[in-house]
């Protein structure tokens, strides 16, 4: 039996949410990076909502393009909708979300509009730091 976290043989499409800084875009390329090791830089693709820091999509187009692997950038949800049907054929998708606070409502709009989409495969996977008293 493989050691291997399940995300790893089945890949799927998974949004990174949480607090800033806490490393959403760190997790989201090790991710593809790892998933593409294993299965092929072809079988994945990265989506960058992340609209408010200064160089987030310049980080994550940088990134996108030293894997090799197609990044788009959407400022909402029916354009992250257009985006993920767009990588159908790829096993594994990351979406990179902005960075809130735990009391921004900004962040509880963002997760209410991810639960209400229409998107059944999308699991939403919260971020946390390591680290705290």
């Amino acid at each position: 039996r493989s050691q291997q976290p399940p995300i790893f043989e089945t890949g799927g499409r998974i949004a990174l949410v949480g607090p800033s800084g806490v490393g959403k875009t760190t997790v989201a390329v090790g991710l593809c990076a790892r998933f593409a090791n294993l299965h092929g830089i072809s079988e994945v693709a990265m989506i960058g909502m992340d609209n408010q820091r200064v160089g987030a999509q310049d980080q994550l187009r940088l990134y996108g393009q030293l894997l090799g692997m197609p990044v788009r950038f959407v400022q909402d949800g029916a354009a992250l909708e257009k985006a993920l049907s767009e990588f159908t054929d790829k096993s594994l998708v990351v979406v990179d979300t902005g960075g809130y606070s735990g009391r921004d409502q900004e962040l509880q709009s963002l997760l209410r509009e991810l639960m209400e989409l229409a998107i059944a495969e999308l699991q939403t996977v919260l971020v946390l730091p390591a680290y705290g008293s």
